[in-house]
């Protein structure tokens, strides 16, 4: 199970970010996004954002889909994800070289 994925997944699902809650967990984007690694992901920090995000763990670790959703949504293939940041990176490139009108 991919705990960040479902945790980002969530966090999506109710229009808040990564930034917020790091804040609200009293720390930085950077550091709650170290903690995020799938190999140093620790329980404590799953609960706190269970909590901040008003769901159960089991919602994050993918278990039980959230409220209101039925079935649940595989995370998507390393492919997949790889292309959408690909996407992405050529979005901003794109945005970041257009010339001023």
């Amino acid at each position: 199970m991919d705990i960040v994925y479902y945790i980002k997944k969530e966090a999506q699902r109710q229009k808040t970010t990564i930034s917020e809650i790091a804040e609200k967990l009293g720390m930085s984007q950077a550091s709650l996004s170290q903690m995020l690694k799938p190999d140093s992901i620790k329980f404590s920090v799953v609960k706190r954002i269970a909590d901040i995000l008003n769901v159960s763990i089991s919602t994050l670790t993918g278990e039980i889909p959230p409220s209101g959703q039925s079935v649940q949504e595989e995370p998507p293939s390393t492919e997949s994800r790889l292309l959408s940041i690909i996407e992405s990176q050529q979005r901003t490139i794109e945005t970041l070289t257009q010339k001023p009108n």
